[in-house]
């Protein structure tokens, strides 16, 4: 009888304390610590050319830091964070600050000697603060090292709510600012009212607007697959994650996201595993310095509405051409029908500068359910093209089952394109296009196979494009390896988004503006 009593005496204990536990916050922010901020400031302000106004304000950050009662009370060696905890509506939803503090004395006597007011402390070992032209009551208490400040009510604030530094704080190499955001503990009240604000500001957007009825179908596409985008996100999201972070050993600006899921069986689990690497011929274009590769499996929400809007801006257009050109715009429709149907997007884009020096050379490979319909397409285009402008000639080859054509175009000399002779190869699958005066580079990839790829691929040499942009130009201190901007996007269990930006790239745009 005492040992069942002991037993549920304990089991109410433990309930209470787990029921007592500080709430799953809705979105966590982290910002580096003060001290560990300071070389980011400068390195910001060398990359921006403000580098005698950055030293100044890491100068004073460092001699505050000095003081034995911190910054203003605060300390500089360990990081900041704020969180919120979603009620039943965003009003009653607290914001709460976490500041590291030398002491509870010290931020006391910092608030009654910069602020001059006399903090109220409560029963519960909270503080209340009315600072002048601020519209709420401030509610603050010290705890395990940190400042926890909220406004609106002291509920926040509350000890049982609190979330401990060692369990908010827990990366050993985070970024200079990281946002999480636990959708997933987001009541259904405050999705709602969030779509219908997303939604009302694309409305306001677009109803200024006078656009042309293709641009009209255009934008309405745009609301209509943005909105089905985030309201999936909203369902079946769990948690996104966006890191800030800079540097300056490495010249590196970074941007990072990831996203994932509730469940497997979702329709966002779904698509983001539709985003996976796969094997595709598109992938063989993707290992120089300039490259756009892009593949991935549409959902099928966003496979309809691609399919109705390619059926609209068909009729669309078909209403207004002159009736010797019809053909092709319905050809275009023929062609592309099939893929938006599969849904199944394959493109990569590869741009050469090494062959000749102030040009650019092209090769593209994007996938077509029936790629032979191409060369019909460029036929009746060529119909239309002066016989002194390009010349079209089909079927110049074959090599593995796939047909190359080629299209000589006149009078590009001074064109950045090195564009003499447009190569195409069509398939049963793919179509393939490159740019040069010979057929070996087009030759090479239509014999290739499949290669992994992500489902985005971005990597840029801005130090090799830049001078065919701007001829006679040089690109300075921005050199090859210092000159790149990277974007990689890959899918499966969660979806990760990657851009990193050299900071030469940077101090050079700025110098020139």
């Amino acid at each position: 009888m005492v040992r069942g009593s002991v037993a549920l005496l304990v089991g109410l204990v433990v309930a209470s304390v787990a029921s007592a536990a500080a709430p799953k916050p809705a979105i966590e922010l982290r910002i580096k610590a003060v001290k560990d901020l300071v070389p980011i400031i400068k390195y910001i302000g060398e990359v921006a050319h403000q580098a005698e106004p950055a030293d100044q304000i890491a100068g004073v950050i460092q001699e505050l830091a000095k003081d034995e009662d911190g910054i203003y009370g605060t300390r500089a060696d360990l990081p900041i964070g704020a969180y919120i905890a979603f009620g039943e509506t965003i009003e009653t939803s607290p914001i709460v600050l976490m500041l590291p503090v030398v002491s509870e004395k010290a931020v006391l006597d910092n608030i009654g000697d910069k602020l001059n007011i006399d903090p109220k402390k409560g029963e519960d070992g909270a503080y209340s603060l009315d600072v002048p032209n601020v519209p709420y009551t401030v509610y603050f208490r010290v705890n395990d090292g940190y400042l926890y400040a909220t406004i609106r009510s002291a509920k926040g604030v509350e000890k049982g709510n609190l979330i401990a530094p060692k369990v908010f704080f827990t990366a050993k190499d985070a970024p200079v600012v990281g946002l999480t955001a636990n959708i997933a503990e987001w009541p259904a009240d405050i999705k709602k009212t969030l779509l219908g604000q997303v939604e009302m500001q694309w409305m306001n957007t677009l109803q200024g607007l006078q656009p042309s009825a293709t641009q009209k179908l255009l934008n309405q596409f745009l609301v209509d697959i943005s909105m089905n985008a985030l309201k999936t996100t909203l369902a079946d999201g769990k948690t996104l994650n966006i890191a800030l972070d800079a540097t300056p050993k490495s010249d590196d600006i970074t941007l990072g996201l990831s996203l994932s899921a509730t469940g497997s069986d979702t329709a966002l689990a779904k698509a983001l595993a539709g985003f996976a690497d796969r094997d595709v011929l598109p992938g063989q274009l993707l290992a120089g310095s300039n490259h756009f590769g892009l593949q991935f499996l549409v959902p099928p929400e966003a496979k309809k509405m691609l399919v109705q809007l390619k059926g609209d801006l068909v009729e669309a257009a078909g209403k207004n051409v002159p009736d010797g050109t019809k053909a092709g715009y319905e050809l275009v429709g023929t062609l592309f029908a099939p893929l938006l149907e599969s849904g199944d997007i394959q493109l990569s884009v590869a741009a050469d500068t090494s062959a000749k020096p102030g040009q650019v050379q092209v090769q593209s490979a994007f996938k077509l359910d029936d790629g032979d319909q191409l060369r019909g397409l460029l036929q009746i285009l060529g119909v239309g093209i002066p016989k002194t402008a390009a010349k079209f000639t089909p079927t110049v080859a074959k090599v593995n089952n796939r047909k190359l054509h080629k299209i000589d175009v006149f009078d590009m000399a001074s064109s950045p394109l090195d564009v003499g002779t447009v190569w195409v190869a069509t398939s049963e699958d793919y179509a393939l296009a490159a740019t040069s005066p010979k057929d070996s580079g087009i030759r090479t990839l239509m014999s290739a196979k499949p290669k992994s790829a992500k489902m985005l691929d971005v990597k840029v040499s801005f130090a090799e494009l830049y001078p065919v942009v701007n001829p006679g130009k040089t690109t300075g201190t921005m050199t090859a390896g210092k000159d790149t901007l990277t974007i990689t996007g890959q899918g499966g269990t969660e979806f990760k988004l990657n851009a990193a930006l050299k900071g030469s790239v940077l101090k050079f745009y700025t110098a020139e503006r």
